[in-house]
């Protein structure tokens, strides 16, 4: 089993390094409970040889169902199941009424096989089926499991009960009096009416889209809501005080409303922080007179769950009953489990080789430069599309109103909490072709060879990577947790070194999140770990503020695995009760959205930083509320994505070879299953019997050399089979019957983790488990981990509806009593629709006739408009939605031009429809990308710099175009972005960076060696060697750039200013970065690919002018 590690072949080092610490997860029972019930009645008996099998596999299926029988009586057996499934129970007390081969029989045992399966051969925690444990990575391999392998379990109130049981309190007339109100943090504000997007505050999926007109009493209510302690009676006592013509019966009517709205929710709300959320709302209902039965009942609940809980894994199942009975009494109209249970594992020793830590940290950089594409999901895409079509770059959107359908982008595509009314358009979805032609090739060679085994060796982990750790877009997580099982088969051959990491179904996960929902099951050792683990990875990211992000989940009980520790300085709750301070939290309406050219970012408006939000658990957050499924998505976004083994088209193949990396296991050997791949008829009415079925399944073994033990694949869950015995092909038959053709074709069988069933984990009495390591990573250097950077400077955004957010005096009148605090400059205007002072055309034209149209009928339109004192401003750019056009921009002198300057606009475009120049012409909004140029006090110059580069760019295009100019295209780019830093008073050749901190392509550097003579004396002349055709040009194309400068000088000048005075947004450098883009935008048309080949031309030309020897003087007469 040895093998030699790879060294990681991604440039700079390792990606990633392991913690010192792991998370344990293993079954509770030792696998051969499950060798036991897929034995024969006999040594060695198999139905493989009969002639006639049949009498022999009813024997094995009789034999086999008599040791489920007896193993559901053991105590810790009998309360794991009825702690999962009570219908369990329930069916097995009624097995002695039917035959064994009834349906409904056959049903039961296939359920307790399945369990008992999972309790003795899966280790995903899960009830007292299997726990966790801790351990490290050391010199030594001691860690071992116990003679009785639970060490303790936890029990507590299931959270979907909790929250049905709040709802039933929360609803008395006499407690609601005395509890504390708070605004619903989704209520927004649009004109005169609130807004609440999703109702659900019960965990029961209400996505009912509720609002309401802000009235007097509504506007009071909710600003004092906003007060920390407010009582529900004391707005029930303002209202009828101060409200002309409120009586107190209609005060409570109309509070009622609200509250039956969901605006407003009670104080009660359960803290995901809280191990015991039932001691939690215990404590809060202590001293509320008229909820002592609850109360009572609540204390009652945490004295029963701990007599289970004495019990250690094997409690008397009527303890349980008492609980359930208990509960139920308590909150009678709830249906589902109303507790809850963790196990953990008693163990022996804690060390595992270190190595393992090492081989884990490779595996995950190999995967993720293997599967990191494409490098965004497709929702976020396409939403950060729309963002940019909308808001433009670096616009900040209070979060609230972008998710709003009134002013926002309403949700993004596929979000569901709730729904948006219509798909946002799609954009281009990424394949990675090549990888799946290079990975194919690979595995016909393999097949070819007669290999079981597909290695990935450098050489071919370089030509199957989508994605370095050095490329701009994605950057490499901070943390990761990857998940692995350890394969050796004894301890002997672990502490020998001999031992593989078998990557588990699940992969990666987010660093950290594992260890979460355990962390009252841990010592006070481990959790100061996952606190120096999660201030590691906030050392990685300096500038930004990780934030802990709690919610309730619609699925009220998905919230039993979202309880966690406190691990961040900052948290945002969403309906959930804070536990820090106030200056330590972060509310939804103070949160921003903005977006860079590639990726979203988040930011607080009151602390003025970068957010990253974060959860300290595993519950997906793809039903979360949209408001934190969003805030999650764009947290991640730019980092690459977390990624396993993908065989991509080639998954469904009927068999695929194991993948290995040096001692990983990238993924098993797999074989996909048909009726037609085992020689059977298709349709669950056509299978033959379950004996014929059982000897196809033999056949099919032969054929495709099938081992006797497998795992049976859906999704990320898994069941062991042993394909010798009939109970277990009795599951696989029951799988292939199920194939409905159309959601699923094909059922999925991979080997058994490595050395199926001897493993190295071993309780004294020499009981074998099974088990799972979950490993922390952290990136080894930060660097590696920079995302394009968010825009700093004082917190702007664009307006619209703001979040209902009433001010501090919760009487006082006032313009806007229920709005977010105003941090915009309100005399700015953003928005101007047609028939306004700006006018918007968008001319669709081709892209090989745009430099026509700018060249001349836009320059003598601009010209005669200006002329005329018709307009006072105008620019243009390049775009496409997905058709190409020029976005072209008026600005009428007086707000009376408005119309004839509209007017002749649209004459203009009509000619050139006519003269078939351009074949469409539209009439939109223009929306300032005020954030995206230096704020409010910037926009005005920037806009003019704006105009002077439009009419520069069209006289470059114009003097091209014409010949006069024999220069390429590229070069005189490159001068164009060149002369605006100049001129805008910066020095280009400081702020470019060299070569070797950027990554330069091939082209161009091949590109430059042609022109380096030409550019380098057009950009900074130099006598000792001049080139004829720069000094031929030079005057020229100085003299058309030389009418901007005037305009650079002093925007860059007014810039500077702001910045000393802390009032830019953004910084200098982004704000040239985006100028020099929409140069290239203007001059060179659309394509990135044109545009990186010019930044990489005048990164490699400034070097070069830098190495002259006589750089430090330029030609008399040079501008610089």
């Amino acid at each position: 089993m040895q093998a030699a590690r790879p060294t990681p072949a991604s440039d700079g080092g390792p990606l990633y390094r392991a913690a010192d610490f792991f998370l344990l997860r293993a079954p509770v029972l030792p696998v051969q409970e499950f060798l036991a019930i897929t034995a024969g009645p006999g040594p060695g008996d198999t139905a493989t040889g009969d002639q006639d099998p049949g009498p022999r596999l009813d024997r094995m299926r009789r034999h086999g169902r008599s040791l489920l029988r007896d193993t559901v009586e053991r105590p810790r057996v009998a309360q794991a199941l009825h702690i999962a499934s009570g219908s369990v129970i329930a069916g097995l007390d009624r097995l002695g009424e039917a035959p064994e081969d009834n349906r409904r029989a056959r049903r039961t045992y296939s359920t307790l096989l399945r369990y008992l399966t999972r309790m003795s051969t899966r280790s995903t925690p899960y009830g007292l089926f299997s726990g966790v444990a801790t351990g490290l990575f050391t010199d030594t391999a001691d860690l071992g499991m116990a003679a009785d392998p639970v060490a303790r379990t936890r029990t507590r109130a299931d959270l979907g009960w909790l929250l049905a049981l709040l709802k039933r309190l929360e609803a008395a007339p006499a407690v609601r009096a005395g509890l504390g109100v708070r605004v619903n943090s989704g209520l927004y504000r649009v004109g005169e009416r609130a807004v609440l997007p999703g109702a659900d505050v019960y965990g029961e999926e209400d996505n009912r889209l509720a609002g309401f007109r802000i009235t007097e009493p509504a506007e009071l209510a909710l600003r004092m809501a906003r007060l920390p302690g407010t009582a529900y009676g004391e707005i029930l006592d303002a209202i009828a005080a101060t409200v002309p013509g409120a009586t107190r019966d209609k005060a409570e009517a109309f509070l009622a409303q609200l509250w039956d709205l969901h605006a407003l929710t009670g104080d009660l709300r359960p803290s995901l922080l809280a191990p015991h959320p039932e001691l939690e709302l215990a404590e809060r209902l202590t001293g509320l007179d008229a909820a002592g039965e609850v109360l009572d009942g609540l204390r009652t609940v945490r004295e029963l769950a701990g007599r289970i809980d004495a019990g250690r894994g094997a409690a008397p199942v009527s303890r349980l009953r008492d609980l359930t009975a208990h509960q139920k009494s308590m909150a009678p109209d709830y249906a589902r489990e109303t507790f809850q249970l963790d196990t953990a594992l008693a163990v022996t020793g804690t060390g595992l080789p270190k190595g393992i830590g090492a081989a884990a940290a490779d595996t995950a950089e190999a995967l993720l430069r293997m599967g990191s594409f494409p490098a965004r999901p497709q929702h976020i895409a396409e939403y950060h599309s729309a963002f940019l079509e909308r808001f433009g770059v670096d616009s900040r959107i209070p979060l609230l109103q972008l998710l709003s359908p009134e002013a926002g982008l309403d949700a993004p595509n596929s979000y569901g909490h709730p729904v948006r009314a219509f798909p946002l358009p799609p954009v281009g979805e990424d394949r990675a072709y090549v990888k799946e032609m290079r990975l194919a090739a690979l595995l016909t060679e393999t097949l070819r060879s007669g290999a079981y085994e597909l290695e990935i060796t450098d050489e071919r982990l370089d030509r199957l990577s989508v994605w370095q750790a050095g490329d701009q877009q994605p950057r490499v997580r901070p943390a990761i947790d990857l998940y692995a099982q350890v394969a050796a088969e004894s301890p002997e051959a672990l502490r020998d070194d001999d031992w593989r990491l078998v990557l588990a179904p699940a992969g990666m996960a987010e660093g950290g999140r594992t260890f979460g929902r355990f962390f009252d099951l841990f010592d006070d050792a481990t959790l100061e770990r996952l606190r120096a683990y999660a201030r590691a990875e906030e050392e990685i990211c300096p500038d930004v503020i990780f934030a802990d992000l709690n919610y309730l989940h619609p699925h009220g009980r998905s919230a039993n695995v979202a309880l966690h520790p406190g691990l961040r300085s900052h948290e945002i709750c969403v309906n959930t009760t804070p536990t820090l301070p106030a200056d330590r939290q972060i509310a939804l309406d103070d949160i921003l959205v903005g977006a860079t050219g590639t990726r979203f970012f988040l930011r607080s408006a009151r602390l003025g930083k970068e957010l990253v939000v974060s959860q300290g658990h595993m519950l997906s957050p793809l039903q979360a509320p949209n408001a934190c499924r969003l805030l999650l998505e764009l947290s991640e976004d730019g980092y690459a994505p977390l990624a396993g083994f993908d065989w991509g088209a080639l998954r469904m193949s009927p068999f695929l070879p194991r993948v290995v990396r040096g001692r990983a296991v990238l993924h098993p050997a797999q074989w996909s299953l048909t009726p037609e791949r085992l020689g059977l008829p298709a349709g669950k009415d056509a299978l033959p019997g379950r004996d014929d079925f059982y000897a196809a399944v033999q056949r099919w073994r032969e054929q495709w050399n099938v081992p006797r033990y497998v795992s049976l694949m859906y999704m990320d869950n898994w069941l062991a089979l042993d394909l010798e015995h009939p109970l277990s092909v009795d599951e696989l038959y029951d799988e292939v019957a199920s194939l409905s053709g159309a959601d699923r074709q094909h059922v999925i069988i991979q080997e058994a983790p490595g050395g199926f069933p001897r493993t190295w984990l071993r309780d004294p009495a020499g009981g074998q488990y099974l088990n799972e390591i979950v490993v922390p990573l952290l990136a080894a250097d930060p660097e590696r981990c920079r995302r394009s950077a968010a825009p700093a400077g004082p917190a702007a955004q664009v307006p619209g509806p703001d979040p209902a957010a009433p001010e501090a005096d919760p009487v006082a009148p006032g313009p806007d009593p229920v709005a977010l605090a105003d941090l915009r400059a309100p005399e700015l205007r953003r928005s101007f629709p047609p028939g306004s002072e700006w006018t918007y055309l968008k001319l669709y034209c081709p892209v090989g006739g745009q430099d026509d149209v700018v060249a001349g009928p836009l320059r003598e339109l601009a010209e005669s408009l200006g002329s005329q004192g018709a307009v006072d401003r105008w620019f243009f750019l390049r775009y496409a939605d997905p058709m190409p056009h020029l976005r072209i921009r008026f600005r009428a002198a007086r707000l009376e031009l408005s119309a004839p300057v509209l007017a002749a606009c649209l004459d203009w475009a009509n000619g050139l429809i006519a003269e078939g120049l351009a074949h469409d012409v539209a009439v939109v909004a223009y929306d300032r990308e005020v954030e995206r140029y230096g704020g409010p006090a910037a926009i005005d110059a920037l806009e003019r710099v704006f105009q002077a580069n439009s009419e520069v760019c069209a006289a470059l295009v114009a003097a091209r175009s014409h010949g006069g100019v024999p220069l390429d295209a590229e070069v005189l780019c490159v001068l164009g972005m060149h002369a605006l830093y100049r001129d805008w008073g910066t020095d280009p050749l400081e702020m470019l960076p060299p070569p070797a901190g950027k990554r330069i392509s091939e082209e161009a550097r091949k590109y430059f060696r042609r022109v380096q003579r030409q550019l380098c004396d057009l950009l900074v002349p130099w006598d000792v060697h001049p080139d004829e055709s720069a000094r031929t040009s030079r005057d020229h194309l100085e003299g058309i750039l030389s009418r901007q400068q005037a305009t650079l000088a002093e925007a860059g000048e007014h810039v500077r200013a702001l910045a000393s005075t802390d009032r830019l947004v953004g910084d200098e450098r982004q704000m040239l970065a985006s100028l020099a883009h929409m140069h290239a935008n203007r001059f060179l048309g659309l394509g990135q690919e044109r545009e990186r080949l010019c930044q990489d031309l005048w990164v490699l030309a400034a070097e070069a002018i830098r190495r002259r020897p006589a750089a430090a003087a330029p030609a008399q007469g040079d501008p610089r």
